[in-house]
This record gives structure tokens, sequence and C-alpha cells, in this order.
């Protein structure tokens, strides 16, 4: 998909979401600013001078603009980004990855606003084969954030913690 379709498909989304979230806080009663929450992911998200930035955040803000509706951004630690859209206490969550469970509180556009690649990286000085097969990972250690997913089948992996 070429970079200005998936533009496009981005803002439209973003567009969706957020007339969803505007008309459910409307019939509370309550006023249009939409709570955003994210962790820092850079270059999707992450915070600059004070301020959320990063592209992902960069196109949520000129949808936002448009639409003429205030967002309030708060960084947060992963789990608390979860947390707070579980309990209602934020309407977005940026860079939220689609799985399962996370269905069962979330909304999941069809389309993307952006695409990211997981890659294995290791110090140059080290030698440890990978062939694309987990099984091969369960003698090392592997880093992550805790919480966040990497896509099903890493997910689903049995790797020591």
């Amino acid at each position: 998909m070429n970079k200005r379709l998936l533009n496009k498909a981005s803002c439209l989304i973003l567009v969706i979401l957020c007339i969803l979230l505007v008309s459910s806080s409307g019939a509370r009663g309550e006023d249009k600013k939409i709570r955003v929450v994210y962790t820092e992911w850079f270059p999707y998200t992450f915070q600059e001078n004070g301020e959320a930035s990063g592209f992902e955040i960069q196109t949520f803000k000129a949808v936002m603009k448009n639409m003429n509706i205030a967002a309030e951004f708060v960084m947060y630690p992963w789990k608390r980004c979860l947390d707070n859209l579980k309990k209602g206490k934020a309407d977005v969550l940026i860079s939220f990855l689609k799985t399962p469970e996370r269905e069962g509180y979330a909304h999941f556009p069809g389309e993307y606003i952006s695409i990211s690649k997981t890659v294995f990286f290791t110090k140059a000085d080290k030698d440890i084969p990978y062939s694309g097969s987990f099984e091969e990972l369960k003698k090392y250690s592997v880093g992550v954030i805790s919480g966040f997913s990497y896509g099903d089948a890493f997910d689903k992996a049995e790797l020591p913690e």
C-alpha cells in the first residue's frame, strides 16, 4: 500500500473512531475532550519538549484539529495505558496491537494507522543463530516490554520469563 493511500486510510480510521467516541461521550452529557494515553515507542509515540509527539500522535492531532475536538495526551508506562483504557479512564490508546483479549474491551478499526516490524538484535560480538523458530531462543534472555504484544506467534511462544 503506498504512503498516500495509507495516510488517507489512517485519517479515515481516526475520524470514524473519534466520531464514535464523541457521540458516546455526548450521550452522557460530557464535553468533547478525548483522553489519549500512550507510552514511549519511538518514532510512533514519544514526548518531546514536554509535548506528545511521534508520527502516530501527529496524525491523531491533525484529525482532532480538523474536527475541532480537544485532546488531552498523557504518557504512562505501557501497563498503566492498558489499565486506563480498560477502566474507561482513557478513550484512546495509541500504538495498540489487536489481540483476542483486547478485543473484549476495545474497538479496533479494520485498517491500521501504521505497520511496524519486530526484529531481534544482539550485540555485535555475539553469534546467536536464529532461523525463525522461537524454540531456538529458549536458552537466551529476550527483553520485552511487559504487557506489550509482539504479534500472535511471539505472544504464544513458550519462552522463559
